[in-house]
């Protein structure tokens, strides 16, 4: 069974608070900026994120999408290009 990892969209309403709170529930070994290839190098591990994959459940991500308008699309379109994610969008 794949880890489940789970990201507050409450706390995701800005880039920087975004970076803050992927840090943190990714629980990636280095601080992710907000680069956005950064974090797709991130998400093919090596960085503190499960081996073999994991789930990843984005709550509130409706707030999220909100807030960050076309910034919360592409992070969308990032994690799903890893075969080995599953995002669920609360």
């Amino acid at each position: 069974m794949k880890k489940i990892l789970v990201i507050d969209g409450l706390n995701c309403t800005s880039p920087k608070s975004i970076a803050n709170e992927f840090t943190a529930s990714l629980g990636l070994s280095r601080q992710w900026q907000g680069n956005l290839d950064a974090l797709d190098d991130m998400l093919y591990g090596g960085f503190g994120t499960p081996e073999g994959g994991f789930v990843l459940v984005w709550n509130d991500s409706k707030r999220s999408e909100a807030a960050l308008g076309p910034l919360f699309h592409k992070l969308v379109a990032i994690i799903k290009n890893h075969d080995d994610i599953e995002l669920q969008l609360k």
